[in-house]
């Protein structure tokens, strides 16, 4: 009965604890700081990806941001703030760079997201 008793007792303990969700950080994307960005046809069937290689200095910055950043949320959309089709997802490493956004339903939604990205002429920025 004592070993029931301090089972609960340390549950209990634990409960009213809230789980404090992951904080969410933007990168807002433009041309401006982009060198290369392509859609491909990804080797899951019927999915595209958007892969992007931002310009050295951009690439250096996000790579210390998100190293900073560790264990949140990183959503990438346009300067205006606007999803460009692709979920926030955890920053578990340092990003590099050279990413992939994987996962588009089709080619034209893919190519949507690249003219979105293209049309901004704002500079590239973190924004919590």
């Amino acid at each position: 009965m004592m070993r029931l008793s301090l089972l609960a007792l340390w549950v209990a303990s634990f409960a009213p604890m809230a789980i404090e969700a992951p904080k969410l950080l933007e990168f807002r994307i433009s041309a401006s700081c982009i060198k290369q960005i392509s859609v491909n046809e990804s080797h899951v069937s019927g999915q595209w990806t958007l892969d992007i290689e931002l310009t050295d200095k951009e690439s250096n910055h996000f790579y210390h941001v998100t190293e900073q950043h560790i264990g949140h949320q990183l959503a990438i959309v346009d300067t205006t703030g606007a999803s460009i089709g692709f979920p926030a997802a955890t920053i578990r490493a340092p990003l590099s760079g050279r990413f992939r956004l994987a996962s588009f339903k089709s080619k034209a939604l893919a190519n949507a997201a690249k003219k979105q990205i293209l049309t901004q002429q704002a500079n590239c920025q973190f924004h919590p």
